[in-house]
């Protein structure tokens, strides 16, 4: 009787252990459930996800606000033209200049944190202290304001001050990049509040009232035309199609075979059918990539302009000379000379799209360009996203 309640006790805890394994989920660190956040995100950001891309860092952020989670939160945000949150996380990643990730990638940083102070200037705000700073209808603080002022993004707001029931009117202010703006909002004395005229010394101003901390506010979207970027956009297309047509030149051209390369009555010399080729295939092949990618849509075109205007540039020589060497000498017939004339008037065209692409404005959006190596084909490749 002695051990009963030894083993009844010995059931119940092994009971307890039991449906604790079966019930309770496998633990995973705030660290490595961070880290999955954190991949998560940059996988949506380099898909153009920014909006669902920036939930996953902040969740990551959440979980461990390690500088790689304030900077990727930064760059998602300078994607949404969020400035001001952007320059705070940014600034706050490259702040741990010890953590290894951050030295690793620091250039990087201070390319895109430079890019966003692009798009942020100061208000400088004095008035009636004790008075509410309102912005864009938003709270952000009292006067005297802590620190150089507001920090916002370019374009329109309006701002006003309001203490006991009065009001400033509302002013319009036009932020500048990179510039000083400044407001006074000095608030109307009521006729209650006037002071009587006596000698009696005026009471001390109250004590400050503990700072509110000031919250970005995003500012009115500056009205800009918008760029539409069509030479731009239609370059993949110009490069595949111009392509085909110079690899239809080289074939035309080995189908005759009845005299020697090179001579005159017989055609272009094999190396200059080679050159033709080469020229044709990289347009095609280069332009038919671009196309399938989106590459036009991509974020950062100071990469994506150069590679299709180099893509449709070969395209466009390959083309006029192939269809030049089809109508010398009228030696691979009628039908085929009108090929060349169409294939050369082709190329000319690609050359003349190429050019108004090269002088267009192209939209840009801050965004960093992501390059990996990759092995392929017993080689080393590399791989980006644009």
């Amino acid at each position: 009787m002695t051990h009963r309640p030894l083993i009844a006790k010995s059931f119940v805890a092994s009971l307890v252990a039991l449906v604790a394994l079966v019930v309770a989920p496998p633990m995973v660190s705030a660290a490595e459930s961070a880290e999955q956040h954190l991949k998560r995100g940059v996988r949506l950001l380099s898909q153009n996800k920014d909006n669902e891309a920036l939930e996953e860092f902040r969740a990551a952020y959440a979980l461990s606000p390690s500088p790689k989670a304030a900077v990727e939160m930064g760059l998602a945000e300078a994607s949404l033209k969020l400035w001001v949150d952007a320059e705070k996380h940014l600034g706050e990643g490259l702040g741990e200049d010890t953590d290894s990730w951050v030295s690793l990638h620091k250039t990087l940083i201070e390319e895109q944190l430079a890019k966003v102070r692009e798009h942020l200037g100061w208000l400088i705000i004095d008035g009636t202290p004790q008075a509410e700073v309102v912005v864009n209808g938003t709270v952000v603080g009292r006067l005297p304001l802590l620190g150089s002022g507001l920090r916002l993004a370019e374009g329109f707001v309006t701002v006003r001050g309001r203490l006991l029931g009065r009001e400033t009117p509302a002013e319009r202010v036009e932020i500048v990049a990179e510039t000083e703006r400044t407001v006074s909002l000095h608030l109307p004395v009521s006729a209650r509040s006037s002071p009587a005229p006596t000698k009696v010394q005026p009471a001390p101003p109250p004590a400050p009232a503990k700072p509110q901390p000031v919250r970005p506010v995003v500012a009115e979207p500056r009205p800009e035309g918008a760029t539409h970027a069509t030479f731009y956009r239609s370059l993949p297309w110009v490069s595949t199609v111009t392509g085909a047509f110079a690899l239809g030149d080289i074939a035309l051209m080995y189908s005759k075979r009845s005299c020697n390369d090179g001579d005159a009555s017989c055609g272009p010399s094999e190396a200059f059918k080679i050159g033709v080729l080469v020229a044709g295939t990289a347009g095609l092949v280069m332009g038919l990539g671009a196309a399938l990618m989106e590459a036009v849509r991509r974020p950062d075109p100071r990469l994506v302009k150069p590679f299709l205007i180099a893509s449709s540039a070969l395209a466009g020589v390959g083309a006029i000379a192939g269809g030049m060497s089809l109508i010398e000498g009228g030696v691979y017939g009628p039908s085929k000379v009108g090929f060349g004339i169409g294939t050369m008037t082709l190329g000319t065209v690609a050359l003349f799209i190429d050019s108004l692409a090269l002088l267009e404005a192209t939209p840009e959006r801050t965004q960093p360009v992501k390059v990996a190596v990759i092995p392929f084909l017993g080689g080393l490749s590399l791989l980006g996203t644009f």
